[in-house]
């Protein structure tokens, strides 16, 4: 072998170990690790906006049998409406607040009790793993979203820098009030 032949084969292994394995430094990993999380976020908020949405514009009726898979049959129509409206929102809200990455471990917590009643509804119904096995793997990720957080590319990181540029620990009133433009 040539030294120039070795050196592209050595080369082509580094390059499938370092895509095997992952980048060797932190701060590419950093990046990968918050490009990921948007990845995440955008593909699963697009998916429930596009579950919940049916739900949403299905009115009433729609609600009250959504409310119903979760409560059970004999629950009145008045408590099975809300119930079934707040999965909806829970959903098509919770989607647009993830891609956005606003407000996010809220609506992560409100998108893993959505799929816990999706999983609750499946076993009651006496649904095989094959029935319940979404919304399980879904309320998964939501708890693992919910502690790892929105990452760096999230409307949530700019509001929390605003928040700690503006208040910072020991500033008091009296120095906020001083950085306010004069008449506000």
């Amino acid at each position: 072998m040539s030294s120039s032949s070795s050196e592209k084969h050595r080369s082509c292994c580094c390059a499938v170990l370092k895509f095997a394995f992952g980048p060797s430094n932190d701060k590419s990993a950093n990046r990968l690790l918050h490009l990921g999380l948007l990845l995440l976020r955008i593909g699963l908020g697009i998916m429930f906006i596009r579950h919940g949405w049916p739900k949403i514009s299905g009115g009433t009726e729609t609600w009250t049998f959504v409310g119903r898979m979760v409560l059970g049959d004999d629950v009145s129509a008045g408590l099975a409406a809300p119930m079934g409206l707040l999965a909806a929102l829970s959903e098509f809200g919770g989607g647009i607040l993830l891609v956005f990455g606003l407000l996010f471990r809220p609506a992560t917590l409100f998108l893993f009790f959505t799929m816990a009643g999706a999983v609750t509804y499946h076993l009651k119904k006496g649904d095989t793993f094959q029935g319940y096995s979404h919304a399980l793997e879904a309320g998964i990720v939501f708890v693992a979203l919910m502690v790892s957080g929105p990452g760096r590319y999230a409307l949530d990181t700019l509001v929390r820098r605003f928040v700690d540029k503006w208040h910072k620990p020991g500033k008091t009133e009296e120095d906020i009030q001083d950085t306010q433009a004069p008449g506000s």
